[in-house]
Order: C-alpha cells, then structure tokens, then sequence
C-alpha cells in the first residue's frame, strides 16, 4: 500500500507542477482532465501525508520516552504515544477506503418512482411511509430533493 501512496503523491505533485506551466492553458480539454484527476487524488493525499506524520510523531516520541529523565514529560510522551497508537490505525483504514476506485454513477442524479400497486389504502400508506423514509435518509446525507409528481388519496 505504502508504494501505491508514494506513487500518488508523485503523481499529484506532477500534476500541480502541470498546472503550474503556462503551456497547460492553451488546450482547455487537457486542464479538465489534470483538474478533474488532481481533486480525485488530493484528498487521499492529504490523509497519507497526515499518515506519514503521525508515524513519525510515534517513532519521534519512543526514542524520545527512551532518553527522558523527567517523569511528568514521560507521562506526556506515554499519553501522546498511546493516542498516535489509536489514531494511526484509523487512518490507515481510511486510507484504504480512500484508496477505493470511485464509481462512476456517484455524481450523477437518480430517480426513484414509488407506486402503492394493489392493496389498497395499506400499499397507499405504506408507500408514503416508504417515500417519507427514502427522503429523510436523502437530507441526512446533504443531497437534494424534487418532488416530480405526487398523488394522494384519503388516508394521505
């Protein structure tokens, strides 16, 4: 993994440097594609960069626990290092959920149609309890709602 993350982070650097050229400016179609793929990467590459700092905190604080004569600052230095223990883990597993290819249906919209079909006034309560759920979910997550079209009947 840690190969794949020096490889991205040479590739954003190179990227950056592209768009540094003024050359870059003249095919508009070319500072899409190093825009669009630099903002893919940029985040997996902020996250590896904090990795990497907070493997050297950890290794930094060890040798320094190991030569401390002071007990309150051991005390200090066994707090941070069991932090950096904890946190590192964590990072690493986002890493590797930012390490993930990205589907290629994430930007774009959907629509979902719910009909209550047969039943009557229970497939008609059912399905408003069905869409009202389907929206909740959809404002927690920040993403936006249209009604097209909507039907009610007497038990609403």
């Amino acid at each position: 993994m840690k190969f794949n993350l020096d490889n991205l982070v040479d590739e954003f650097n190179s990227l950056e440097q592209s768009l540094g050229d003024p050359e870059i400016f003249k095919d508009q179609k070319k500072i899409r594609e190093v825009s669009t793929r630099k903002k893919a990467i940029e985040s997996s590459v902020n996250l590896y960069k904090q990795y990497k700092i907070a493997n050297q905190a950890l290794e930094d604080n060890k040798v320094m626990l190991n030569d401390e004569k002071d007990d309150e600052m051991k005390d200090l230095l066994k707090a941070e290092i069991v932090e950096l223990e904890n946190e590192i883990p964590k990072m690493e597993e986002q890493l590797t959920v930012a390490l993930l290819p990205k589907d290629p249906n994430d930007d774009k919209n959907i629509m979902v149609e719910i009909r209550a079909g047969t039943g009557g006034d229970e497939a008609a309560l059912f399905a408003g309890e069905l869409a009202r759920s389907y929206m909740t979910f959809a404002e927690e997550q920040g993403l936006k709602i249209e009604i097209a079209e909507r039907t009610e009947n007497e038990t609403g």
